[in-house]
């Protein structure tokens, strides 16, 4: 009897822990996704406030160098110092593009290690999407 309990009672914590582990990696997930969100609407900020002062739209490298993210709180989600900008989001692929007139601007960032992640897009409107590669399956 007393085998059976201590088997029972290994079964339960084997099973516990994996709960928990799953657990932890579904909140790691989010956070990253959180901190796509969270960065995406810093460039979105950045774009309006560098378009109403110039009156059209920059490049990151141009919003890094105009100060538009020193008053919006980044330092955790966006790297402001990356030499490139498709690494301004740690564990994303980043690309930022604007029109030759400066009219518009869009920004798609990717996970960097699984393309089948989900993607986020946004653009001059400020409306955030988010998406993932056809044939991924989550």
């Amino acid at each position: 009897m007393d085998v059976r309990r201590i088997f029972i009672s290994a079964m339960v914590m084997i099973g516990a822990g994996a709960l928990v582990f799953s657990g932890a990696a579904q909140t790691a997930s989010q956070q990253k996704r959180a901190s796509a969100v969270t960065a995406i609407r810093a460039i979105n900020t950045a774009e309006m406030r560098f378009q109403q002062s110039s009156g059209h739209h920059a490049s990151y490298s141009e919003l890094v160098a105009s100060g538009q993210f020193a008053n919006i709180k980044t330092s955790s989600v966006l790297n402001v110092s990356a030499a490139d900008e498709s690494d301004a989001v740690p564990g994303y692929k980043m690309q930022l593009i604007v029109a030759g007139s400066g009219a518009s601007y869009s920004v798609v960032l990717t996970d960097a290690s699984n393309p089948c992640e989900t993607a986020f897009f946004t653009d001059e409107r400020g409306v955030i999407y988010q998406g993932q590669g056809l044939g991924c399956t989550q």
